[in-house]
């Protein structure tokens, strides 16, 4: 599986693994919040494939700078939709 949750004491994780097959990830209206999705972002380096993002309502400004350096990261992310953001 490309895509794993796990749930360590501290809180959910995710992992993305080098050369997963992922093109495109919906995530909108959940409620990952700022460090769900920072965490997230950090993963987002694993998934060479990914082209598309939609993180509409999943959290606030204070994540989009850890969110920007993610998707920096994959260097191939065309589309990050976090509108509706707070």
């Amino acid at each position: 599986m490309p895509l794993a949750l796990q749930t360590p004491p501290r809180g959910p994780t995710v992992e993305l693994r080098q050369g997963a097959p992922l093109e495109a990830l919906d995530l909108r209206d959940n409620a990952l919040g700022d460090e769900g999705v920072s965490a997230f972002a950090g993963g987002l380096a694993g998934a060479p494939k990914l082209e598309t993002l939609y993180l509409r309502g999943c959290c606030t400004a204070a994540a989009h700078g850890a969110l920007a350096a993610g998707v920096s990261a994959s260097a191939r992310v065309v589309l990050c939709d976090l509108s509706t953001t707070v």
